[in-house]
């Protein structure tokens, strides 16, 4: 048996079939030898954004948003990552030899701070439900993405349901307790869950649109922002292409 198989091995070397495989595998590994550099740099991008992801998760547990000390402690430390990823890419991407970081931001972005408590507080539920309101002031569908402080849970990037939309209701805008104020932008009424969808900028120009256009409607009618007619709100709205 070993005769056999060893006399039909000779065969087939000798009709050149194993020198053909060696041939395959010597040309198979000199590409990986021309791949190993952008591997490499490919590995050492990753592990820059694994430790940028660690910093902002870390940044997310301590960040008290309200101490003006802390958020300038924080900007500096981005500011600082930023330059790192700017000498991090010069010398190993190709392509990003001659880049340089042209600017930064101001400060540091926060996902999350006080919102205000007003008639009606958007719900992670309504967001997940894509819930209807008869006083909507704008339809959004944005990913909720929510990083839950504690580790038990996570709805990051959690698509909306119902029709891929919910509404932001005007009384999501209207403060408690006090007259003549409308809220907008990330600081209206939302829970923890449903702020990780309205907290962005999309949600802010719908919400700025609505409560401008309600203030001269107040302004107009001499009557409280809450008093002002949904369905008038809303009309106006629609002849400014606000989707509702």
């Amino acid at each position: 048996m070993l005769e056999a198989f060893f006399g039909g091995f000779e065969a087939r070397f000798q009709r050149g079939e194993i020198a053909s495989v060696c041939f395959r595998f010597a040309k198979f590994v000199e590409r990986l030898v021309q791949l190993e550099y952008f591997f490499k740099q490919l590995w050492r991008s990753l592990l820059l954004v694994f430790a940028f992801l660690a910093r902002a998760l870390d940044g997310q547990e301590i960040l008290d948003a309200t101490d003006r000390i802390e958020l300038t402690r924080a900007t500096l430390a981005m500011r600082d990552l930023a330059n790192r990823m700017a000498i991090f890419y010069r010398k190993y991407i190709p392509g990003y030899e001659n880049s340089y970081l042209a600017i930064t931001a101001q400060s540091v972005g926060v996902r999350d701070s006080r919102r205000i408590v007003c008639e009606y507080t958007i719900t992670g539920q309504d967001v997940l439900a894509g819930r209807e309101f008869e006083d909507g002031i704008g339809r959004y569908g944005s990913l909720m993405d929510v990083h839950d402080k504690s580790g038990k849970k996570s709805l990051m990037l959690t698509e909306v349901g119902g029709k891929g939309w919910f509404h932001i209701p005007f009384r999501s805008l209207l403060p408690t307790g006090t007259k003549n104020l409308i809220v907008a932008g990330r600081c209206i009424s939302a829970d923890y869950d449903a702020q990780g969808s309205v907290r962005s900028q999309a949600a802010c120009m719908v919400t700025g649109q609505a409560a401008g256009t309600a203030a001269a409607l107040a302004v107009r009618g001499n009557v409280e922002p809450r008093y002002v007619e949904i369905s008038m709100l809303q009309a106006v709205l629609r002849l400014q292409n606000q989707v509702i």
